[in-house]
């Protein structure tokens, strides 16, 4: 991207920044994204969680959101939103073909797949819609031309306490979150459920409006995304974010072009 955003383009900025518990382990970010921007499809974005049971679950978040992204991305020239249908149609194929990978890459290194177990957030943003499919946690926020602020999906924590559903495991594309919003959107949040805690009120996972309109002002407000980043990055490393979650953290915030 440029380093001076251009007029009418989409506004974007994704940052992770690694946990108090994992920086106490010394232990790498277990999050990871993914975002490629196609001319007729828009913005297309994937973040995945690795299981903090999982060995590999850094690997697996890492295949996870480029197998997905990808398998979209490919065919970005051909592919066709016609309805809601196809393009959440064309969202569980990708996450199919990033399960698949995951369970290939265990099967290489011996290991079990839980072992490579990660949520995922599948998102395909165009001007005025978006549209997801969301296994586990975190969620995915949007904001309309009036300011309303709208949880599009909300976090998956099971039926126990911290527990949630991975793409490894059993049912979980079928039973997926999936949601088609073209209301008049405007600005779009997604994060992992590090940043849920300070962003949604649980365990209803309502949006924490003050800040959400804070971050969707300040990525509006944007006129030099690198020093944008930078900024979010500091925040997420903050004594105001860890002071809240000692999990990892990734946040992706746009303002869609119009």
């Amino acid at each position: 991207m440029d380093k001076e955003v251009e007029k009418n383009a989409h506004q974007f900025i994704c940052v992770s920044a690694t946990g108090t518990k994992h920086l106490s382990q010394e232990k790498h970010c277990q999050d990871a994204s993914f975002c490629q921007e196609s001319p007729n499809l828009g913005l297309i974005i994937a973040i995945a969680d690795g299981a903090g049971s999982a060995s590999l679950g850094e690997t697996g978040a890492n295949i996870a959101v480029k197998v997905a992204v990808d398998s979209i991305y490919s065919q970005h020239k051909t592919l066709l939103l016609a309805d809601d249908l196809s393009v959440l149609s064309i969202l569980t194929q990708a996450v199919e073909k990033a399960k698949n990978a995951v369970e290939t890459e265990a099967c290489i290194r011996g290991a079990r797949c839980r072992d490579l177990a990660s949520t995922l957030i599948l998102t395909i943003a165009t001007q005025n819609s978006v549209a997801t499919i969301q296994i586990g946690d975190g969620a995915v926020i949007i904001g309309d031309t009036r300011g309303n602020i709208t949880e599009l999906t909300i976090p998956d924590n099971g039926e126990y306490c911290n527990e949630t559903t991975f793409l490894t495991s059993p049912g979980a594309i079928q039973t997926a979150q999936r949601q088609v919003q073209h209301k008049d959107v405007q600005n779009l949040a997604i994060f992992s459920d590090g940043f849920q805690r300070l962003a949604l009120k649980m365990p209803e996972g309502k949006a924490h409006v003050p800040l959400i309109s804070l971050l969707f002002r300040f990525v509006e407000e944007a006129t030099d995304m690198k020093l944008a980043n930078d900024q979010l990055q500091s925040f997420l490393e903050s004594s105001q974010v860890r002071g809240r979650t000692d999990d990892d953290v990734t946040l992706f915030l746009a303002k869609l072009g119009r």
